[in-house]
């Protein structure tokens, strides 16, 4: 949830979280994602992107 409130949102709707905010977000949380986790993450990110133009 942390991430999403920091997507940015385009004339379109809202975009992908950048890559630079996840990364912003393991400096501000003290965590370091592992290759896996970041990629599961952005395949998670495109699921809910998909889902909520959906819904639209």
């Amino acid at each position: 949830m942390d991430l999403h409130s920091s997507r940015p949102s385009g004339g379109f709707g809202a975009s992908a979280i950048p890559m630079t905010e996840i990364i912003a977000w393991q400096k501000a949380m003290n965590v370091r994602l592992t290759p896996w986790e970041v990629e599961t993450l952005l395949h998670l990110d495109r699921a809910a992107l998909a889902e909520m133009m959906e819904t639209k």
